[in-house]
């Protein structure tokens, strides 16, 4: 059965909230803003401020904003939030907002016209951008990232999105706020991993990319923007252990479920990456342009003795060796 074009979409915004009496009127206020919203969902996920409060009164103020918490009256996290979200929606598509964000104007423009012309498509993923609250939050910021546009380079077809995004290739990634989908395709994917700490968004992202059809949207420039405080997790740079300890269970779970499911070639990739995750996230944002750093290099031999004999391997090694030789070179020079 070919799925029909969209014609009028209309939209559960779903927006878990802890801790954000400061952000979430803005976040509500920019949702309400956009025409194809037909729904705000708030999950209160038992904060310690007055977040419930603000939360309550925005509900009461809005018949299209409706408020949740989880049955135990127990914090249970992002993921487990946004799941309840997902089964209380009216919808059919669903696009997600943290709380301490907020949508810029015409934020689903680009998203209906993708859903208009692809009558296949089961979502659309387009570019975020960042807003800093004060000048500690942004030099935090730079501290972890580079760049302040998040977006997969170029777009990609939904058949190559797998292979190309972060951390199976090297296009690049987006956020949450950036994506629209259906709701039964969260569904044919289980949703969020509830069990995982961090990168439960990556996880969604390799999962629909595996079962569903996402197409690019506006991925040049951003359609929402993340607020950068100096009170939130991606301002924060966690021990280097950790930081992999959080990878690798994201990568484990996603290549579980690859398994599982029978998508055994996006589980071997899963795999490959999950051997080399030590690598990769000292590649990334955790290198600081010291040898010591070649330690990281030395362990993933111990994991997995065969390391040596891959070229995967050295070809990580050389690109480590010549980045630490350009960047001391460039010292010198200065």
């Amino acid at each position: 059965m070919t799925n029909k074009p969209v014609e009028n979409l209309e939209i559960s915004i779903i927006i878990p909230v802890y801790n954000a009496e400061r952000f979430v009127a803005r976040a509500v206020k920019s949702a309400l803003s956009q025409p194809e919203t037909a729904e705000i969902i708030l999950i209160e996920d038992l904060s310690t401020d007055n977040s419930y409060d603000v939360c309550r009164n925005l509900s009461n103020q809005h018949e299209i904003i409706h408020l949740y918490t989880h049955e135990d009256h127990v914090n249970k996290g992002a993921a487990a939030s946004r799941n309840l979200g997902i089964n209380k929606a009216q919808c059919d598509y669903i696009a997600f907002l943290d709380a301490d964000d907020f949508y810029l104007e015409n934020r689903f423009f680009e998203t209906k016209k993708v859903l208009q012309m692809q009558p296949d498509a089961d979502g659309v993923y387009e570019a975020i951008g960042a807003h800093f609250d004060n000048e500690l939050a942004k030099e935090q910021w730079f501290k972890n990232n580079s760049r302040l546009l998040t977006t997969i380079e170029g777009g990609i077809k939904p058949e190559d999105f797998f292979n190309s995004q972060s951390p199976i290739g090297s296009k690049g990634c987006t956020h949450l706020d950036g994506l629209t989908v259906k709701k039964s395709a969260l569904v044919k994917v289980d949703m969020f991993d509830s069990k995982l700490r961090l990168h439960q968004d990556r996880a969604l992202y390799l999962r629909l990319a595996m079962a569903t059809s996402l197409y690019p949207g506006q991925v040049e420039k951003p359609v929402a923007k993340r607020g950068v405080h100096d009170n939130n997790r991606i301002t924060k740079i966690l021990p280097l252990e950790e930081s992999i300890a959080n990878f690798k269970e994201m990568l484990n779970s996603t290549y579980k479920w690859a398994k599982e499911e029978g998508y055994d070639a996006e589980a071997k990739e899963l795999k490959n990456v999950l051997k080399y995750s030590r690598i990769y996230r000292t590649n990334g944002k955790y290198y600081i342009g010291s040898l010591s750093n070649l330690n990281q290099y030395v362990l993933p031999s111990k994991e997995t003795p065969s390391v040596y004999y891959e070229i995967t391997f050295y070809k990580y090694l050389l690109k480590f060796l010549l980045r630490y030789v350009w960047i001391k070179s460039l010292k010198i020079k200065s």
